[in-house]
């Protein structure tokens, strides 16, 4: 069974791993969906019949959601936080902690016979002092949405601009 601060904070963890992969797809698709948006303006504009440019359209394109994937996606799936790396992080935005935090992390992670660690009694003091320190604290205010929610709210009006432009051409030839 987990103590309360490991949960909390493998809470706090897969959040911050949630909102990381929210803020990269936004970006990704907002990329793809403005490169798809330019070439399709500029074909509709210019209206090129030429092959070779229409390739060369269809490849920037390509080029640049393979480039938003490299840019965006894969750091977001390289990233590995371990726990006491998310211990730090609160610490940090929460610097009454100190260094508590990390170390009950550390303590809860040893086992009561190990004595390089320090006392049993210690450990326990200060897990125990670090979850009533914790009491009532929400990590989730520790996190800023405002990067995956303008990345999410960008990719989103591209997709609905996308979409009305595509059923307009689309009313164009039918209609």
């Amino acid at each position: 069974m987990t103590h309360p601060l490991q949960h909390q904070v493998a809470q706090f963890s897969r959040r911050v791993k949630r909102l990381r992969w929210t803020w990269a797809i936004g970006q990704t698709l907002a990329c793809a969906l403005a490169a798809l948006l330019l070439v399709g303006v500029a074909d509709y504009l210019i209206r090129y019949s030429d092959a070779g440019v229409r390739v060369l359209a269809t490849l920037t394109v390509v080029a640049t959601i393979v480039w938003a994937c490299f840019r965006y996606l894969r750091p977001a799936w390289a990233k590995k936080s371990t726990p006491l790396q998310m211990a730090q992080q609160i610490q940090q935005r929460y610097p009454g902690l100190e260094d508590r935090l990390a170390s009950s992390l550390e303590f809860l992670a040893t086992p009561p016979e190990n004595r390089s660690a320090g006392s049993s009694e210690l450990r326990e003091s200060v897990i125990r002092e670090t979850s009533e320190q914790l009491e009532g604290v929400d990590f989730g205010q520790l996190i800023s949405t405002r990067a995956a929610r303008r990345a999410t709210m960008f990719a989103i009006s591209l997709l609905v601009v996308s979409f009305i432009s595509w059923r307009r051409r689309k009313s164009c030839f039918t209609g």
